[in-house]
């Protein structure tokens, strides 16, 4: 199934517990293939940032729980992701 979808176009946001290239849990947002300019784009709310290496966006989990509101600064980074998506 991998194989047959990202033969095509891929959206994905999702929750990553962490790994050695992100060292820490974090929600992520891509896109496959990136549009051009994607990486360029507006990243929201504060503290989401686009990783280089993993060719994602990042909104660490720790900056979501600290907020004094969670469910908007992640449905905010939710938003800006779907913004991005070339329909």
């Amino acid at each position: 199934m991998t194989q047959e979808a990202y033969s095509h176009e891929v959206t994905s946001l999702g929750f990553w517990s962490g790994s050695e290239a992100l060292p820490e849990a974090a929600f992520y947002a891509y896109l496959y293939p990136a549009p051009t300019g994607y990486k360029n784009a507006e990243v929201k709310p504060k503290g989401a940032y686009y990783h280089e290496t993993l060719r994602e966006f990042i909104l660490p989990y720790s900056i979501v729980q600290k907020s004094t509101n969670p469910e908007k600064r992640f449905w905010n980074f939710s938003i800006a992701h779907m913004k991005r998506v070339p329909f």
